[in-house]
């Protein structure tokens, strides 16, 4: 965790079922819980495969003590907005799915795909995401 913290991009290759997905829904709840004003995005080849990481993370949530756990102001499948005016989102990588929004933190997997208005389908690396401060990236293969 200390590393995430430090370092403004990290990529994690790991081999399946080591807490990888663990240790990065506990890192975003933290960071979208304890600092203010930020946008934490959280990136799947489908719509589906993100919800199911913001599942996590709401879990994470509710299992948080009262006594750390501060205000939402907004609590569904898809969005967290805390009372400190951070965000956390999920999206599917499409043509249009995070457009218009900027993001200090992404997550996501190793390989996006992102298709254009033409159809045209791209795959690329998410480090390659240019709006982030920070990235964490689940290295998940896309097939």
């Amino acid at each position: 965790m200390k590393f995430i913290q430090e370092n403004n991009r990290v990529i994690c290759t790991a081999s399946r079922q080591v807490g990888k997905t663990t240790i990065y829904t506990v890192y975003i709840l933290w960071y979208a819980m304890y600092h203010a004003n930020k946008r934490v995005m959280i990136c799947g080849n489908q719509l589906n495969i993100a919800i199911e990481i913001m599942d996590r993370i709401r879990l994470g949530y509710e299992y948080c003590p009262s006594a750390i756990k501060i205000g939402v102001t907004t609590y569904n499948k898809q969005c967290i907005e805390f009372e400190n005016n951070s965000t956390i989102r999920c999206f599917a990588t499409g043509s249009s799915g995070t457009r218009g929004f900027s993001a200090n933190c992404v997550s996501g997997d190793t390989m996006v795909t992102i298709a254009d208005d033409y159809d045209n389908v791209y795959h690329m690396p998410i480090e390659k995401v240019e709006h982030a401060i920070e990235v964490f990236v689940h290295p998940k293969v896309l097939t």
